[in-house]
Formats: structure tokens, sequence, C-alpha cells
């Protein structure tokens, strides 16, 4: 499919428009989830039908993968805690962005914590 030049310009204005303006934490998710919606719905039948027993199966056993996962940390302490200290070292601007967006998003949470107090 191709584009006039008129669409290309318009392409270009849109994408540099949410280029400015930086997502959210809220944004962000709420764009993975329709993310996940889209594919979804371009699965076929076959797809779909095994997405949902993987959710079903993980829903049953949730707390089966929980103590394995927990189980796994705990022996694998150093290990863990590199791969974690090598993530954040490598998405150090990322992550704080994350948390500025979220401490703007929820400044009064924020503060209540801050203070010692109890949030809903």
């Amino acid at each position: 499919m191709k584009f006039t030049r008129e669409e290309l310009e318009e392409l270009k204005r849109f994408d540099a428009e949410v280029d400015k303006a930086p997502l959210t934490l809220q944004d962000y998710h709420q764009s993975a989830e329709l993310d996940r919606e889209v594919l979804h719905d371009r699965k076929d039948n076959a797809h779909r039908r095994i997405a949902a027993q993987q959710k079903a199966w993980y829903e049953a056993n949730r707390e089966r993968v929980a103590a394995q996962q927990k189980a796994y940390r705990e022996a694998n302490r150093e290990r863990v805690a590199a791969q974690q200290k090598a993530y954040r070292e490598a998405n150090r601007e990322r992550i704080a962005a994350q948390k500025k967006a979220y401490r703007e998003a929820n400044r009064e949470r924020v503060a209540a914590q801050q203070k010692g107090g109890k949030t809903a």
C-alpha cells in the first residue's frame, strides 16, 4: 500500500506530535492492553483456543508457579541479584522515566507514603 505525499506529511506531523507528548504509566498500560487485544483478535481459532487453555492452566496453577519461582529465586539468590542489577543498569533511564511518570500521576499517594500514612 503506497501513501500519497499528503498522507505521508500527515503521518510525519502525527508522529512528531506523538513523540512530543511523553507517555504516562497509565498510557503505557492502556497501550499494552490494546496491543494484546489487537494481537488476540488477529489469532485464528486454534491460537485462541491454545491461548485460552494456557490462561486457564496458569490461573489453576498460579500458586504452584509462584512457589516454584520463589524456590528458584531462593536457590539462585546471587544469580537473580546479578541479573536484576544488570537489568537496572541497562535500563536506568527508562526506569527513572517510569518512576517519574508514576510520581507525577500519583502525587497525593506518594506524599502520603513519604509522611508515613496509609494509602487506599
